[in-house]
């Protein structure tokens, strides 16, 4: 897998969106940090991409019926960031990955008190954001886990009209990065 850069990347980390989620019974702050630099490792949980082929982008349905465009998932005991990224793409949308460039990253906070037995850093932990450029589709390579329940290829319009406003700021930043400059 080759890193491709398509617009210079940025010097500093910048904070594009910034808000507050439940996640069961935690309450945590998350913001998207622009950022060309490798997040700490301790604080590592996950990887995730935007997926790109041509003029379309890859959005995920989850069990609820909403939709984003960053597959991804838990990093393995064994896996640095790239194997993560290339097998999580794999599982949850069947294409492999024929280039990816860091984008940045998911910061969260807990707000709540850690849950019995959180296994995770815990208050602050990170999910590392790539643009990637989507290889080979193998149906095959999918595994449905209950995360989400299909993926597929839709035009970029069909998908800034479909997603969260978090996830429209996410997929903007991830079409400017992919898109040289004049």
């Amino acid at each position: 897998m080759r890193e491709v850069r398509a617009t210079p990347p940025s010097s500093e980390p910048r904070v594009i969106f910034s808000t507050t989620v439940d996640w069961g019974a935690s309450r945590l702050q998350l913001q998207l940090v622009l950022s060309d630099t490798p997040p700490p490792d301790a604080l590592l949980t996950s990887v995730r991409g935007v997926v790109f082929q041509r003029d379309k982008v890859v959005m995920v349905t989850d069990p609820d019926g909403s939709f984003h465009v960053m597959p991804g998932g838990r990093r393995e005991t064994s896996e640095d960031e790239q194997r993560t990224l290339r097998r999580e793409i794999a599982e949850e949308t069947g294409y492999s990955v024929a280039a990816a460039t860091r984008i940045g990253h998911l910061a969260f906070e807990h707000l709540t008190p850690c849950p019995p037995g959180y296994p995770y850093p815990y208050p602050s932990f990170i999910q590392s954001l790539f643009v990637v450029e989507a290889g080979a589709f193998r149906r095959a390579a999918i595994v449905r886990d209950g995360w989400e329940t299909s993926s597929r290829l839709i035009s970029i319009q069909a998908a800034l009209s479909k997603v969260r406003p978090d996830q429209r700021v996410l997929l903007r930043a991830a079409i400017d990065r992919r898109t040289p400059r004049a």
